[in-house]
């Protein structure tokens, strides 16, 4: 079974990693084939480069809302 947790952010650069870890750890524990998509909402605090830090870890989905 295949499950996608979708993550919205903003300015979530003090727990955006444990978040992920702990959604990540969950699917393994359950041996699900798990997607984890996040969406941030122009966070301006470096959760951005957190995201791109941990997308190959983690095979993370990353979509970024940018101000016009």
């Amino acid at each position: 079974m295949k499950v996608s947790v979708i993550i919205p952010v903003y300015n979530e650069q003090k727990t955006i990693k444990h978040v992920i870890e702990s959604v990540h750890q969950s699917g393994l524990k359950n041996k699900i084939d798990l997607e984890i998509i996040v969406v941030d909402d122009c966070s301006t605090d470096g959760t951005e480069a957190i995201l791109r830090e941990l997308k190959p870890i983690y095979k993370l989905v990353l979509l970024f809302q940018k101000f016009f």
